[in-house]
């Protein structure tokens, strides 16, 4: 769900486990997890299909390791709070994000932006480390 994941910088990140059985399992197991972060933008995707190109990557597969699930402190439930705050009046609020109380700890390995084709073509093959830098992908 939105906001359940928050990059921290330094590759950290903090998962926040909503709606998320099968993949505790998994994490469980085997901590290795990748994920597709997507720049969701409107303004970003009209922008860029007028244009036939991208200005920075669509996307980025983040890979890495993580933590085992521990009880989140009561200053990273508000971090995540004040994401879904303007939405605290509707019906399924509470349903969705009215208890973010499980959290890992996510440690990234590797980022690798996403290509599609001559869309992406003149961002060139950066290394993951730049991507972190650059991608306004960090602040989700």
């Amino acid at each position: 769900p939105i906001g359940s994941l928050r990059l921290l910088g330094n590759q950290q990140g903090l998962f926040f486990q909503l709606f998320t059985s099968t993949l505790t399992q998994n994490l469980d197991r085997d901590p290795r997890f990748t994920l597709l972060a997507v720049d969701s933008s409107l303004d970003f995707w009209i922008d860029s299909l007028s244009q036939s190109s991208f200005t920075h990557e669509p996307a980025i597969r983040l890979s890495g390791i993580s933590g085992p699930q521990r009880k989140a402190t009561a200053e990273e439930i508000e971090h995540f709070l004040r994401f879904t705050r303007p939405l605290k009046d509707l019906p399924g609020h509470d349903l969705l994000w009215g208890n973010p109380g499980t959290v890992r700890e996510l440690r990234f390995e590797a980022a690798k932006p996403v290509r599609f084709g001559q869309m992406t073509g003149q961002l060139g093959q950066s290394p993951g480390e730049a991507v972190f830098a650059r991608s306004p992908l960090t602040d989700l």
